[in-house]
């Protein structure tokens, strides 16, 4: 859940002076936004209880996986543990039992331990007994590893030292990555004090935000996206991954493949003793799973249960083989070994591979801290970005692309691949040939206990596939499916006889150990057969880090690029062709 905003402003002597978006409410002395305020959703009377969060003025309880609101109090109790409320039916434990993982049984599963009351927990990642019985991880702060681990995500710090992640981009009173202050009369604006907000960004509370994209103050200040909705041109949608779906209409995505809770696509409450095994309510797990809490899981790659029931990945780590580890996309990297992949070529808090914080006033431009940005490039936030490419900044800054988009043209686009479809408009490509929610040109919806074979709902897969979660898949090539269920291949891994494998093409090579190919003729990170870091104010031209390019080529922040061919700068710096797609004569075919 997202953090409750329980926001009241008060001026002195201007108490009644409402702010664009707020309404005076004389009981609380102090203006609110009806729209998000728990204290006055909808009016300034109306208070919402428990653990509700206000929407757009409704007050609305948005309870997480193996969670669920039993006594219809407006609080989501722990199902997995709870055992007065165990599983999915709520059910009251006997005096001698526990509750482990939704189950009422006589003694505690393996891994997990009894810490009192009857509640079975996994004390490696159990925020409320973690490392040992009792021991609370305090404020935002989570248990990793049997330890207390604070990670923040990107623009935001433990500013107070108080173990809760606080706005650095937007708050005057810790502006920056070095929570510094603003001075009498500046705001924050993109982690920099300045004296106004530059244009497309809007004053909210002493800060600069961008209502198209910033989920706390969408489409105004203070209307706050909710669940896992994200601001998408200043309105919050909710767009739900494969395999997920918004059961409830509680703009929560719940993983209708493994959860009892809603099991399926029919989203149904599997009975008392059902596990949900790939979306079907059965008396047993499917060879290869567990049950983690009436959940069928692939312990090896579910990021939920990685390793063992409860232990979660947290941050941009994913499970693979059992262990959560972090796996950053190309020219990202882990600086501050948080679990979360920084931007190092463009990012002022971590920038180049040394991970420098960049001085007030300068830039991130192409892994190095500067005065500007270089040519062709756009500041946003202090990190130099191509308008033309950048998925985050698409056109212009802060309009990001989303779900399977492309930044192409400085226009986010859709192009999904061979065999795959956008079936609901919600720019996601559905795999038609074995998706048993989108399955075939129709993209159909395969009744209960059918699957999806090759673009048709059957009863069974055909010969040589293997069902993992009503897709009839091959182990020997699935990307997602590679030698096992749920196994997903990497970076630029390909899966190759059921194994994930990193085949470089000509020009590029695997340099620092993850899952992706390094163009080492053009990198200025990774240049040259020896994958060597260029200096300051060098470029990476043909394998070389030189002082210039060659003639013929076009410093694009840093990589020398053939403009005439070059798909990731084709034509100009900075306009990458689609995935497939070719650079020919400068433009994208």
């Amino acid at each position: 859940m997202r953090p409750i905003v329980h926001a009241v402003l008060r001026h002195a002597g201007v108490s009644k002076r409402r702010m664009r978006g707020y309404t005076y409410c004389p009981n609380l002395n102090g203006c609110v936004n009806t729209k998000s305020s728990e204290v006055a959703c909808g009016s300034c009377t109306n208070a919402c209880k428990g653990q509700q969060e206000c929407n757009l003025g409704i007050c609305q309880l948005f309870c997480g996986q193996g969670t669920k609101d039993c006594n219809n109090d407006k609080v989501c109790d722990d199902i997995m543990a709870d055992p007065s409320k165990c599983g999915p039916n709520c059910t009251a434990c006997a005096a001698n039992e526990v509750c482990d993982l939704g189950s009422c049984k006589t003694v505690c599963s393996q891994g997990l331990t009894d810490c009192g009351g009857g509640q079975c927990v996994n004390t490696t990642s159990n925020k409320a007994n973690c490392g040992s019985c009792g021991t609370v991880c305090p404020g935002d702060q989570q248990c990793l590893a049997s330890v207390c681990v604070l990670v923040c995500p990107p623009g935001q710090a433990d500013c107070d030292l108080d173990n809760k992640c606080d706005d650095t981009t937007s708050t005057s009173s810790h502006c920056g990555p070095l929570c510094a202050p603003c001075a009498q009369g500046e705001v924050c604006e993109k982690s920099q004090c300045v004296a106004n907000c530059s244009q497309g960004m809007s004053l909210c509370n002493g800060g600069c935000v961008d209502f198209k994209s910033d989920e706390a103050n969408c489409g105004a200040c203070g209307t706050q996206c909710v669940g896992d909705q994200q601001c998408l041109g200043g309105t919050c949608q909710l767009h739900c991954e494969a395999g997920t779906f918004d059961c409830g209409n509680d703009q929560v995505c719940d993983y209708i493949w493994s959860d009892p809770i809603h099991c399926g696509l029919g989203c149904l409450q599997c009975a008392q003793g059902q596990v949900c095994d790939s979306g079907l309510c059965t008396f047993g797990c499917s060879p290869g799973k567990t049950v983690c809490g009436n959940a069928c899981v692939n312990t090896g790659s579910d990021a939920q249960n990685c390793g063992g029931c409860g232990n979660a990945c947290v941050g941009d780590q994913i499970c693979s083989g059992g262990t959560c580890v972090v796996s950053c996309p190309e020219q990202m990297v882990d600086c501050d070994a948080d679990f979360v992949c920084e931007q190092i070529q463009s990012d002022p808090t971590a920038c180049g591979p040394g991970c420098a914080i960049c001085p007030q006033g300068q830039v991130c431009s192409s892994g190095a801290c500067k005065s500007v940005c270089a040519e062709g490039q756009t500041n946003c936030n202090n990190s130099c970005v191509y308008l033309s490419s950048d998925e985050d900044n698409c056109g212009g800054c802060g309009n990001a692309c989303v779900g399977d988009q492309a930044c192409s043209g400085g226009s986010c686009v859709l192009s999904c691949q061979d065999q795959a479809q956008d079936c609901d408009a919600d720019f996601v490509c559905e795999q038609i040939q074995s998706d048993p929610t989108a399955c075939g040109p129709g993209c159909a919806i395969c009744p209960q206990g059918q699957v999806c074979s090759s673009g048709a709902c059957k009863s069974v897969c055909a010969e040589g596939q293997t069902n993992c979660n009503g897709s009839c898949v091959y182990f020997s090539s699935d990307q997602q499916n590679c030698g096992a269920c749920g196994t997903t291949c990497q970076g630029d891994q390909l899966c190759s006889g059921g194994a994930c494998v990193l085949s470089c093409s000509q020009g590029k090579m695997q340099c620092d150990g993850d899952p992706w190919c390094e163009n080492i003729m053009q990198d200025p990170s990774a240049c040259g057969p020896a994958c060597a870091v260029c200096g300051n104010a060098l470029v990476c031209d043909q394998g070389a880090c030189k002082s210039a390019c060659s003639q013929g080529y076009v410093d694009c922040g840093g990589s020398c690029a053939d403009l005439p061919s070059d798909e990731d700068n084709c034509g100009a710096c900075g306009n990458a062709c689609l995935p497939g797609a070719l650079c020919v004569a400068g433009a994208c075919t």
